[in-house]
């Protein structure tokens, strides 16, 4: 999973709606807005890569002496694999 910036994202397809000329009206189909938008979504940069993140983390984890540590480590890659959603 990536998570992207919605922001950007929302910036790039507001563009399609604006004509290009001031006399233009037309309208697209909406299979070409939607495969449009796929295709933008596929474009969009990583903001935040989950998994690359949490092998970090473990990593981190792996090489500590402290079980403090470990211990806080193993609780926060436990909070970033929930998504802090669900009382995560």
């Amino acid at each position: 999973m990536r998570l992207i910036d919605a922001d950007l994202l929302k910036e790039r397809i507001a563009k399609w709606l604006k004509p290009s000329k001031p006399d233009e009206t037309e309208m697209i189909e909406v299979t070409d807005a939607l495969v449009s938008t796929m295709m933008e979504i596929d474009e969009q940069p990583t903001a935040f890569d989950v998994d690359r993140v949490l092998g970090k983390m473990h990593s981190e984890m792996m090489n500590s002496a402290s079980s403090e540590f470990d211990y806080a480590m193993y609780r926060a890659i436990e909070i970033v694999k929930g998504g802090g959603v669900d009382g995560n």
